[in-house]
């Protein structure tokens, strides 16, 4: 069985079950899941994310307690510049059969030091090989294996969201050369957690390629009023990663939406400020698209549209013994109101659940609740967005 990577978590779940809805019958839906992952929601609204697969936001450590017993990592073994023989070498040093590796296996061969905390990984292969990799022991094909697809240069990327790489010492890669009736395994091992390395991107990473997609990329502003950040990208991916204040923060992608857009949200350990820069790296197409987005200041225009959000929200008392019963079984309803048509990012301080929301052209939405609900006091954030991008949080306390 797959083991969920062992990170600090952001906010702890509970077993909440949430569903949100907006004045216009838009729907989505949260599901909570028991390994303190949070979920996203899902909407029948195009502008929606549309989602019922998990959605996790956890905090990575930059460096694990006493790094030691694991080895030297491939940087020590073949230096900071790359070089291809050498790393041909180094690999073909970690085969089970060293002399017998088939030479297309070592072809455009670049594989890094893997840690104990690293989240999205990239590597490269012989194009027409097939990889995939594993954990050591694990014989069959299972949920345990990662079949690894690579683009038509080789390049892969591997997003570590669910392996536990702090219990074993190495990962099995196997590389299969068409025509070759036999596999060429690779034991890789598993370094201490060291601070930088939650994302490692090839030495020969194609710039042009990496700077065409990061430049098609274009993520939702950032202000400083800007507290659970939820934004589309075009294309897909399996998870995101941001750099925040030197930590890093990963986020599983939701499922793409109607329109071919897919959508990430996560809630901010803090505020951020007006000129601090965010990194977001997300791998696609075998590569890491690296944007930069830098927090926004808050300008003349950006204060009048702030205060009209803050002007027209209004939220119904939220807790135990508060809304009304909902259509669906053991849901309880609450309404609101904001600006019309606003995007609506909602996290909360106990519960791992991440969800959004759309208000109507009236600038009503609901939303439902399931058992067991926000306890007295519990913090609940909602992050406005109008049309025109500009946000307002509001901090609630279950009641």
């Amino acid at each position: 069985m797959k083991d969920n990577l062992t990170v600090k978590t952001l906010f702890l779940s509970t077993s909440a079950l949430l569903v949100f809805g907006c004045g216009n019958n838009e729907v989505g839906n949260v599901e909570e899941d028991s390994t303190e992952q949070s979920t996203e929601s899902s909407s029948q609204d195009e502008d929606i994310q549309s989602s019922d697969k998990i959605e996790s936001s956890k905090e990575i450590e930059g460096t694990a307690e006493g790094e030691s017993g694991n080895g030297s990592q491939i940087e020590d073994e073949i230096g900071n510049d790359f070089d291809e023989t050498e790393m041909r070498e180094y690999v073909r040093s970690l085969a089970e059969n060293p002399e017998a590796v088939e030479e297309q296996a070592l072809e455009n061969l670049e594989l890094r030091g893997i840690h104990q905390n690293t989240f999205i990984y990239s590597g490269r292969v012989h194009p027409d090989n097939i990889v995939y990799m594993q954990f050591e022991g694990d014989t069959e094909y299972s949920n345990d294996k990662i079949d690894i697809e690579v683009n038509d240069e080789g390049y892969f990327t591997i997003v570590f969201d669910e392996w536990n790489l702090e219990s074993h010492d190495e990962v099995l890669l196997t590389i299969a050369v068409p025509g070759v009736h036999r596999e060429d395994v690779f034991h890789l091992p598993i370094h201490a957690a060291k601070e930088g390395m939650e994302v490692i991107e090839t030495y020969t990473a194609p710039e042009e390629e990496k700077t065409q997609l990061s430049e098609s990329l274009e993520l939702n502003t950032i202000y400083p009023t800007t507290l659970v950040y939820n934004s589309p990208f075009n294309g897909q991916a399996e998870a995101v990663a941001y750099q925040m204040n030197d930590k890093i923060y990963t986020v599983q992608t939701p499922e793409t939406g109607d329109e071919g857009s897919t959508y990430f949200q996560t809630l901010f350990e803090e505020y951020p400020e007006a000129g601090q820069l965010i990194t977001f790296y997300i791998p696609m197409n075998g590569v890491i698209a690296t944007v930069k987005k830098e927090v926004e200041e808050i300008s003349e225009e950006a204060q009048t549209a702030i205060a009209q959000i803050q002007e027209q929200t209004e939220f119904s008392a939220i807790g135990k013994d508060k809304g009304e019963a909902g259509e669906e079984n053991n849901a309880t309803v609450f309404h609101g109101k904001t600006v019309p048509n606003a995007h609506i990012a909602i996290a909360g301080e106990k519960q791992s659940d991440l969800a959004s929301i759309k208000s109507d052209e009236n600038g009503d939405f609901t939303l439902s609740f399931y058992p067991p609900l926000p306890q007295e006091e519990d913090m609940l954030y909602f992050t406005i967005r109008d049309e025109d991008g500009y946000t307002e949080t509001f901090e609630i306390k279950a009641e």
